[in-house]
């Protein structure tokens, strides 16, 4: 029986690679589970426990004990590293807890060498999408948009970690 392999034109091949590393949302979403104290502002004084769920480079999820109110202005402390100020888009019930959807508006972070490449350890695990916490994932996002021999760095190694993906994203 001789198969015969499909020919794809240039459209057919985009849209095809476009699937394999696509994701619904506009930006990826780094999941982590890093404790955090939310703050609502202005602020009383009182500070709820959350736990960041996943992040991306406009939006955190978090999951906490109570409701936040749309629309409200929250400030985020994670590990006392780093301070996300940002606008509750959603909050609903999931089982016993409520997850918050939360709009990003800015980030203060201690300062580093921000300028500095990132390290293989850091490429590996962002591309695996874990083992880093928020403050890292925020830098390495910046970083890899800015740097282009980070962002090549970072293609090699999903390259190298997900050689099956690639190949099917090249070839069909």
């Amino acid at each position: 029986m001789i198969v015969q392999e499909k020919q794809w034109t240039a459209t057919e091949f985009r849209e095809r690679r476009e699937r394999v590393f696509s994701e619904h949302r506009k930006e990826a979403r780094y999941p982590t589970h890093d404790a955090a104290e939310v703050r609502v502002l202005p602020s009383n004084g009182r500070h709820l426990q959350a736990t960041i769920v996943d992040i991306s480079k406009s939006g955190v999820r978090l999951e906490l004990g109570m409701t936040l109110l749309k629309g409200s202005r929250v400030e985020i402390t994670s590990r006392g590293k780093l301070v996300i100020f940002g606008e509750v888009r959603y909050c609903r019930r999931v089982g016993g807890v409520y997850q918050a959807g939360i709009l990003i508006e800015g980030v203060v972070t201690p300062s580093k060498d921000k300028e500095s490449h990132l390290l293989e350890d850091e490429i590996d695990l962002y591309v695996i999408g874990r083992g880093l916490e928020i403050p890292e994932v925020l830098r390495a996002k910046e970083h890899i948009s800015k740097c282009d021999e980070c962002s090549r760095r970072v293609a090699v190694t999903i390259a190298k970690l997900y050689p099956r993906r690639v190949k099917q994203a090249t070839i069909g």
